[in-house]
């Protein structure tokens, strides 16, 4: 679980690193979008895990930083057009989501007797970072549209050039 956790924390700050271009939603904000979805659908996947664990009340306050709604029983959210595109926002969801391995990883680390655990470390050891970059291109090809709709503040200033506003006349 601790090579799980680092090689995530390598996606995030990848995902960290400027781009030169500016376009209507940056790169970087797509990946961290792909990552936390990714990290979801784990924690979705074992909410049980955590939640006995850690406390339903942590599992919620990451869940309801997604705007998953509170009446979702045991079952992951669907994300498609939902995910924000704050990159503070998803900077933030992300921390508190890795915290949460953290946590569940130091709270269970010694554990011998919680086959749970188990289980989740044994599917964690199987999440190499070539398989996690995999399954996350994979993502993105089954989830094209997992952004949320949002006009960039910056569109307006770039109207105002008026080369912009000639060629589109």
């Amino acid at each position: 679980m601790d090579q799980f956790i680092q090689d995530i924390n390598s996606l995030i700050t990848i995902s960290n690193e400027p781009v030169t271009k500016v376009k209507l939603i940056n790169n970087n904000t797509i990946e961290k979008q792909y990552i936390l979805y990714y990290l979801y659908r784990i924690l979705c996947k074992y909410e049980d895990l955590f939640s006995n664990t850690l406390g339903y009340s942590k599992v919620r306050d990451i869940y309801d930083l997604l705007r998953i709604p509170s009446n979702k029983k045991q079952i992951c959210y669907p994300m498609t057009l939902k995910m924000t595109s704050n990159d503070n926002l998803l900077k933030l969801i992300l921390m508190g989501i890795v915290e949460l391995f953290n946590q569940l990883n130091e709270n269970l680390k010694m554990s011998l007797t919680n086959s749970s655990f188990k289980e989740f470390t044994m599917f964690l050891k199987t999440k190499t970072l070539n398989v996690i970059i995999n399954d996350i291109m994979e993502l993105h090809l089954l989830l094209p549209n997992l952004s949320a709709p949002k006009v960039k503040e910056y569109m307006f200033d770039r109207l105002s050039d008026s080369s912009i506003i000639d060629s589109i006349q």
